[in-house]
């Protein structure tokens, strides 16, 4: 999992938002059941978010990028879609 933050953040906030992270990974990892052998790692990176996403990819050797947008106010489990927004194509032509 890649967040991507437009400014840096200080020590503190970057450990409160790994925090975050690894919890929702954990959350949705027991929603959706058995997932012996499949590990998920947890990435704040700085910058450009499209670059920053292919730039990641290509250090893990990924074969598939799986861009995820969530609305604001909304809860995971009160709505599913799936968006195809402007940074998501900036990735996808990349």
């Amino acid at each position: 999992m890649i967040h991507v933050c437009v400014n840096e953040l200080d020590e503190g906030r970057r450990k409160h938002l790994v925090g975050r992270l690894r919890h929702y990974v954990n959350e949705r990892a027991n929603w959706l059941g058995d997932l012996v052998g499949i590990s998920v790692g947890v990435h704040i990176r700085v910058g450009d978010v499209a670059t920053e996403i292919l730039q990641l990819a290509g250090e893990a050797g990924a074969s598939m990028i799986v861009v995820g947008a969530k609305a604001k106010g909304v809860r995971d489990d009160q709505t599913s879609r799936v968006a195809r927004g402007r940074r998501t194509n900036r990735v996808a032509d990349s």
